[in-house]
């Protein structure tokens, strides 16, 4: 079902706190997880580590992403995990992606809305603007990768 659907998918945009260090194998751990669980689950997405925070922003059927998310919230390795903006959406943005994880090198989340009382200050920014940044930043990374 990737790829163009004729049914409206679900995209919710989140954030938590990372309780895992930021280091190389603790990211690829969560990748391997997600990619297993996104695989068997149809869900698409993005996954954004920038020092002690988590954005996400997922795409899949409702029902589905809400099983999901309830299991993200429930994950040891992260807190206080908040839907900031939920959309529809009829054709997925993140066909390809089971789940990328971008470590914030290439552009910085925290430069653009900051952090208040340790979290992100997202309601600062328009929800769709975050968005485009995670998918931009990803597609940084991905040059990155093919030119090395």
């Amino acid at each position: 079902m990737r790829g163009n659907s004729a049914i409206y998918l679900g995209c919710p945009l989140c954030h938590g706190h990372a309780l895992v260090p930021d280091d190389l194998a603790e990211h690829i751990a969560i990748r391997a997880t997600c990619k297993r669980n996104n695989d068997q689950t149809d869900i698409t997405g993005i996954l954004h580590r920038e020092e002690d925070f988590f954005v996400q922003d997922l795409e899949g059927i409702d029902d589905v992403l809400d099983a999901s998310m309830a299991r993200i919230s429930a994950d040891p390795r992260h807190a206080d995990i908040t839907v900031v903006y939920r959309s529809n959406l009829i054709t997925r943005r993140l066909p390809d992606w089971q789940m990328s994880f971008v470590d914030g090198r290439q552009l910085s989340l925290i430069d653009v809305v900051g952090v208040r009382n340790g979290k992100f200050d997202i309601k600062v920014a328009d929800p769709v603007d975050l968005i485009d940044f995670v998918i931009n930043n990803a597609d940084m990374l991905c040059g990155e990768v093919l030119a090395a």
